[in-house]
């Protein structure tokens, strides 16, 4: 009988550490984050504005959309861009307009400003649509 409780426990025991080493399985019902697709963008100008031991560069693009762009969307079409040139620069900035709003005399409505280890700021900048409806309602 001694035998047979060793021999149970023993089994026991490697059920357990053989269901300790599989990994968990994944769910099929799991759903994954659809990635944030970047602008399709036209190139408006390229300005290197370094200074001292500062590698610096501009870019100004028109993104392809005449709806109002997602600020996230934005972003991943900045990520996409600085990604190309980050080793060049030590600060990187792309401007960003759309629509109706055709040059960056207004200043620009997107814009990100990045250092090697990725992205420093963004912000929206309203005043390029102010200037349309101004100029809309005179």
């Amino acid at each position: 009988m001694k035998p047979l409780v060793t021999a149970l426990i023993v089994a026991a025991f490697v059920v357990a550490l053989s269901a300790c080493s599989e990994a968990p399985k994944e769910s099929k019902n799991v759903q994954q984050e659809p990635a944030i697709l970047a602008f399709d963008y036209q190139l408006k100008g390229r300005e290197d504005i370094s200074h001292k031991d500062t590698p610096r560069m501009v870019v100004r693009v028109y993104l392809e959309t005449d709806k109002m762009p997602s600020k996230e969307r934005m972003i991943e079409t900045a990520k996409q861009i600085w990604s190309k040139e980050q080793k060049a620069w030590k600060e990187f900035t792309v401007f960003m307009i759309f629509g109706e709003i055709k040059d960056f005399d207004s200043g620009a409505y997107g814009i990100a400003e990045f250092t090697p280890v990725g992205l420093k700021e963004f912000r929206v900048n309203d005043t390029p649509l102010q200037m349309i409806e101004l100029r809309n309602n005179l």
